[in-house]
């Protein structure tokens, strides 16, 4: 059971806020989310979608603005012992399709398994292929089938390694609903049963 509260509440809604800006107010509330944005680039990402909700506000916030961000620090220190990390590649590429971006995800995560596979299995240890769950059905024919279609063979030939990976059964891919996807974490505001559970 989760008894860690949530980043942002889920009756949260944006409104500009029109009085007269309050510098003091505004200086505080702009460091406030910058150290909170710092957070999210290595270790919490779990605050990522409440943070960039705020990031709206900074020009003008409001003391209920600057509340919510103290929430998200309160947050943080109620849920020290959790970790979520992630590592991204620095490699750029253009999709023009959410399947197409969604590939590059998938491609990008199975490069970092592979790297860190190669580095235990030189220390002993022996590993399965890893499961990686998409919500795309595009994406797991794309991953599992070397044929191109037209609207995929713009796709940067770095990313299509994915094919090999399953090929060589390192790597599965497999279909995940919408409403079972971990992912909604840090893309939408969930309300607090789903959050902890996908919090794990």
């Amino acid at each position: 059971m989760c008894y860690a509260p949530i980043p942002l509440s889920t009756s949260y809604y944006s409104q500009q806020y029109t009085s007269p800006i309050d510098h003091v107010l505004q200086k505080k509330f702009q460091m406030l989310v910058k150290f909170l944005l710092y957070l999210i680039l290595g270790t919490c990402l779990d605050i990522a979608f409440a943070v960039i909700q705020l990031i709206w506000h900074t020009t003008n916030p409001s003391k209920n603005y600057l509340a919510k961000a103290l929430y998200i620090c309160w947050y943080l220190a109620k849920t020290q012992n959790y970790a979520l990390v992630y590592k991204g590649n620095s490699k750029l590429g253009v999709a023009l399709l959410s399947t197409e971006a969604k590939y590059i995800a998938l491609s990008d995560c199975s490069w970092q398994y592979i790297w860190i596979r190669s580095i235990l299995t030189k220390l002993g240890y022996k590993f399965g292929p890893i499961y990686i769950s998409g919500n795309n059905q595009g994406l797991i024919f794309m991953a599992s089938n070397s044929i191109t279609k037209s609207h995929n063979k713009y796709i940067d030939i770095w990313y299509h390694t994915i094919q090999d990976f399953v090929a060589q059964g390192k790597v599965k891919s497999f279909y995940l609903e919408n409403n079972k996807n971990p992912a909604d974490m840090f893309t939408k505001n969930l309300e607090q049963a789903k959050f902890c559970k996908f919090r794990g």
